[in-house]
């Protein structure tokens, strides 16, 4: 799968001109955008608590970040894809430490029964073009 992945990657970025840095990290900011703004909504914490790390898992739970929009979180992961650079950054990861995420992505709500990450992933191939292009 990943070598088709990456195959399918190198025609976009050969038919449309744009970098392979570019290409991820639309990609990728368009999946988290899906995982954000999916992430059920009571205070806003789930949602303020999306946090992308290149390379390593972000650990500390972000406290006190109410982020009801999503606004807050995708503006630090749009920031944090600035840092991938294709050939050396090694993992991308989108982590959300707080205690009841795992209850969420389970069905704990009524607001996203199926999963948040899970349903994201299964329309990750998906991905449309106008997409990628959100990080231009």
């Amino acid at each position: 799968m990943a070598g088709r992945f990456s195959m399918d990657i190198s025609r976009f970025v050969n038919r449309t001109r744009m970098t392979m840095n570019e290409v991820v990290r639309g990609a990728m900011y368009g999946l988290a955008a899906r995982v954000v703004m999916t992430t059920p909504v009571k205070t806003g914490k789930a949602r303020g608590n999306w946090v992308m790390k290149m390379d390593g898992v972000y650990e500390k739970v972000q406290t006190g970040v109410l982020d009801k929009s999503g606004d807050h979180s995708l503006d630090r992961i749009a920031q944090a894809l600035e840092a991938f650079e294709a050939g050396k950054t090694k993992n991308i990861w989108l982590t959300n430490t707080l205690p009841y995420i795992v209850m969420l992505e389970y069905g704990w709500s009524k607001q996203a029964p199926a999963g948040i990450v899970r349903m994201a992933l299964l329309t990750f191939n998906g991905v449309k073009v106008h997409d990628i292009g959100i990080t231009r």
